[in-house]
């Protein structure tokens, strides 16, 4: 189970509780994969919604760990 939302609003808290700018101004998955740069075809597609978190999912973790 993966939800893109909870990791970016805990990406959020952690950034604001060490006095840094927070990451992700807005949490949903299409300003993120926006954010992230990352291509989708089709808005509330099922199956490509599920891709499309999977893929900002994983940039958000290379994102964390730099």
């Amino acid at each position: 189970y993966v939800d893109t939302m909870i990791a970016a609003q805990f990406m959020n808290d952690r950034a604001a509780m060490r006095g840094e700018q927070v990451p992700y101004s807005k949490i949903n998955l299409g300003y993120l994969a926006s954010e992230l740069k990352i291509k989708t075809e089709r808005a509330h597609d099922s199956l490509n919604d599920c891709v499309t978190t999977a893929a900002v999912y994983r940039a958000m973790l290379k994102k964390a760990w730099k």
